[in-house]
């Protein structure tokens, strides 16, 4: 009688035992599919751009938050919403030219106006040693950034200090701007980007 009491109790406890890792096994599988589907939801790129003008190195990392579009005319297709938008972006004078204190100035002040269009907050424009740098971070609907929005120009390939500079700093009149609920295929992204010398992952 005794042994088959034991007998019975070993039974139940094999049966929660086994009810326990199936619903852990359960548990872990669902966890597995909700990360899988959500991180089919969302992507990041990060994008780098390094390039010289005269004695002006450039040097920017641009990231780009997007996430599955919901928008009714992108139903079914493999478009992604621009959710947010991170850029910090440099400009470094090298030694033929940061002895000219006019140099820093006329930089820190396309910085500025390039930049200007930008909600009060989102971004700081900052100089020192001889660089003059941005870091700006957009989350906001129709907020948006213009990605070649400071150029320089050398008129001149036999004397170095004959330059141009110019920035731009409207946005819906750039051709290089990428806005928060823009919606893209990841392929058409890339191939932009890519287009205009950065390198993303």
């Amino acid at each position: 009688m005794e042994k088959k009491g034991l007998t019975n109790l070993m039974e139940r406890l094999n049966k929660k035992v086994l009810l326990i890792g199936l619903s852990v096994l359960v548990g872990i599988i669902v966890l597995v599919i909700v990360i899988v589907v959500l991180s089919n939801r969302t992507t990041t790129l990060t994008c780098t751009r390094d390039y010289k003008v005269s004695d002006f190195k450039f040097k920017e990392e641009l990231i780009v938050e997007m996430e599955k579009s919901d928008k009714k005319e992108n139903k079914g297709k493999d478009y992604y919403e621009i959710i947010e938008l991170n850029i910090n972006k440099s400009v470094t004078i090298g030694d033929k030219l940061n002895k000219f204190p006019n140099y820093d100035s006329i930089l820190l002040d396309k910085f500025k106006k390039a930049y200007g269009y930008l909600p009060k907050g989102s971004y700081k424009v900052d100089q020192k040693d001889h660089v003059t740098k941005v870091k700006a971070t957009l989350k906001d609907k129709d907020t948006g950034l213009i990605l070649d929005n400071i150029n320089i120009i050398e008129n001149s390939k036999d004397n170095p200090y004959d330059l141009t500079f110019n920035h731009v700093e409207e946005l819906e009149s750039s051709k290089t701007s990428y806005k928060i609920g823009d919606d893209y295929t990841k392929k058409t992204i890339l191939v932009k980007l890519e287009g205009l010398g950065y390198t993303c992952k």
